[in-house]
């Protein structure tokens, strides 16, 4: 796909009166894409480049479509838990893993995908025990500003200005999203009939997300640090333990299945 910038050079050359013989070689396109561009039976439109397309197309729905902020900050809190980005070509992966077991959740990572990114196609990997959902984009880093070098636990984890204006309305799927990737539903020993909700992750910045997304919505938890074997990094936990607490988180939060 050739710029725009391209196209109306050619025309202004082509008004000027050259021919496509010299136009195809001052532009170094050639003259059958040239009488394309130009015949009477299909006059060419210019369109925008894919990755511009991409943003332009993400940024107008984030702004107009409230369903596609939910699985945005569902996508994000993803991301934010177990997920990565990596380069790949000229391109970036954005890769999100679930236990095999966890079906629902692997078919909420693809349909949240399909709704960010719907030009961009979706495939599953499998190995031992697990499958990872990737999908790529060139924009990968400005729709997950959060993406950078290194482990997420050894930088600065931070929403950014645009994430934080619908922050508050959509705080419950981004908490369902951290929960998805790095979170546990717990019965409660010895009363099998009660559970509690715990969230780890290595990364105290992201703690203070899903904190704030259970204090939007009126969830008192616990905050406590995770006792460390051997040469692992250190790991933060958030629990939801009380019974009337985890009854309120269950209405958004769910089980994992």
């Amino acid at each position: 796909m050739y710029a725009n910038e391209i196209v109306n050079e050619a025309k202004k050359l082509k008004e000027s009166g050259l021919n496509w013989s010299r136009i195809s070689r001052q532009l170094g396109v050639s003259r059958s894409t040239l009488r394309e561009w130009f015949s009477e039976q299909k006059r060419y439109v210019p369109k925008l480049r894919c990755e511009e397309f991409e943003l332009s197309y993400f940024f107008s729905k984030f702004e107009d479509c409230n369903d596609f902020r939910k699985a945005y900050y569902y996508l994000l809190g993803q991301y934010l838990g177990d997920g990565y980005i990596s380069r790949n070509g000229r391109s970036y992966a954005l890769r999100i893993s679930a236990t095999t077991k966890y079906v629902d959740i692997i078919a909420e990572i693809k349909e949240k995908m399909s709704i960010i990114l719907p030009e961009n196609s979706i495939y599953v990997t499998k190995c031992a025990g697990c499958e990872s959902v990737t999908v790529n984009s060139k924009k990968m880093p400005v729709i997950f500003p959060q993406h950078g070098i290194g482990k997420k636990y050894t930088r600065l984890i931070k929403l950014s200005e645009w994430q934080m204006k619908y922050f508050e309305e959509n705080s419950k799927y981004l908490a369902r999203g951290l929960f998805h990737s790095d979170g546990c539903f717990y019965k409660a020993e010895p009363n099998k009939n009660r559970h509690y909700y715990v969230f780890t992750n290595n990364s105290y910045d992201i703690h203070m997300i899903f904190q704030k997304c259970l204090t939007l919505n009126g969830i008192k938890f616990t905050f406590n640090k995770k006792t460390v074997y051997g040469n692992s990094a250190p790991a933060w936990n958030t629990l939801i333990y009380r019974k009337a607490e985890v009854d309120k988180a269950f209405r958004f939060l769910g089980a994992k299945s």
